[in-house]
């Protein structure tokens, strides 16, 4: 019997299956499917029990694409506000907070052997303010022996991509004698979690890398009830960097590497972060709203424009910054930062044009790889495709 890991969308299940597939990671976004916020279902909850369950299945007859509608209605009279601000609450959310049903169906399937995951501990540290706990996994260098197949499906006019990793655990490895050649600390994107971004761990493992894979708060099994789309999130890995350095795991140099919502974050940290030797950015967007509005066109296209861009704009004021002061390409105006950028010809999230602008910012401290293969969610798993790019690169550091 294996157990079988789900992510869908935005939530983590733990179940079992007897079929003969290994653990199963699925990918979606689920940021713009409204849902009532906690405060106002909590209220309801508490006044008629089985409200939630109730009105799901009153629901139930209403076409998917048009239940955004009536949350949207819902959400409105319960914040007192406008369908724009609502959904700015919303994408501010924990991910891990939504039920599992309101997650799109997942494009993105990718299988990693359970033996693996489970010698690796997950750790815990406090961070904050706001208070929250993150966990996260210190994956040392080792033969990991780490093997990538990728295959595509078609489904009700969708392609579908599903990628299979193959490998051995440390205990089986071959240990290495030298010390780690140096420290990656990993950020997975939005709605994701840390386990997405283990491939990478352990292909960097075998060349003699220490990695660092968080779940980012309000991800995986990290707490803390919203995004701040870097606002905190920056202070909260600090932190880890500070907890890395007393329990003597932060060999130098620190490189910060991230996919997406974590790219941009990664960028963040180098910019404001002299620890940070260089960052590794795989589709990072330059413009906070640009990204917001490729979700929405690419999960939620049913969701007025205009919501969504007006949701985007509200989003500085509600995690306590000036506009503007949400988009990496603000970060990292006049700061010499080290960096390889990677986007994707097919990526209508993160266009190329977005992390071109980036490129021309970071000047000649950037690399820049560009695919002609997959789309926002593959690009990140197509390891063996990136890999000897970032091998070439993380070899000129210092």
């Amino acid at each position: 019997m294996n157990a079988t890991l789900k992510l869908c969308g935005n939530r983590r299940k733990l179940t079992h299956s007897l079929q003969q597939n290994r653990d199963l990671l699925q990918l979606g976004k689920a940021a713009l499917y409204p849902m009532p916020p906690m405060s106002f279902c909590g209220c309801l909850n508490m006044a008629f029990p089985g409200f939630r369950r109730e009105l799901r299945a009153a629901l139930s007859w209403i076409p998917r694409t048009c239940r955004v509608v009536v949350w949207g209605a819902l959400g409105t009279i319960g914040l007192a506000c406008t369908p724009s601000r609502f959904l700015a609450h919303q994408m501010m959310r924990a991910p891990n907070a939504y039920p599992d049903w309101v997650a799109p169906d997942a494009l993105v399937t990718f299988a990693l052997p359970e033996s693996l995951i489970h010698e690796i501990p997950v750790r815990s540290i406090a961070v904050g303010p706001p208070d929250a706990h993150l966990s996260y996994r210190v994956i040392e260098p080792g033969d990991y022996q780490l093997r990538e197949t990728h295959t595509t499906s078609q489904k009700k006019g969708k392609t579908h991509y599903q990628f299979r990793f193959q490998g051995i655990p440390a205990s089986r490895s071959k240990p290495f004698k030298e010390p780690a050649r140096g420290t990656v600390l990993m950020l997975h994107g939005y709605s994701v979690e840390g386990e997405t971004m283990l491939p990478w761990a352990f292909c960097l493992g075998e060349e003699g890398w220490r990695s660092v894979v968080p779940d980012l708060r309000g991800h995986g099994r990290s707490t803390g009830g919203q995004v701040y789309f870097g606002a905190v999130e920056a202070t909260d890995l600090r932190q880890l960097i500070d907890e890395l350095d007393r329990e003597r795991l932060l060999t130098p140099p620190l490189v910060v590497m991230g996919t997406s919502f974590g790219a941009a974050l990664a960028l963040k940290m180098a910019a404001e972060d002299h620890r940070v030797s260089g960052v590794i950015a795989i589709t990072p967007y330059a413009r906070l709203e640009t990204a917001i509005l490729g979700i929405r066109d690419n999960y939620a296209s049913w969701v007025p424009e205009s919501w969504v861009r007006n949701a985007a704009r509200h989003l500085p004021e509600l995690t306590g910054v000036t506009p503007g002061q949400l988009d990496p390409i603000q970060w990292i105006q006049d700061r010499p930062i080290r960096a390889w950028l990677a986007a994707g010809t097919g990526d209508t999230i993160t266009p190329i044009q977005e992390v071109q602008e980036l490129r021309t910012a970071l000047g000649t401290n950037s690399s820049y790889f560009q695919t002609t293969n997959g789309i926002h969610e593959t690009i990140p798993l197509q390891v063996g495709e990136l890999a000897p790019s970032v091998r070439l690169w993380l070899g000129t550091l210092r």
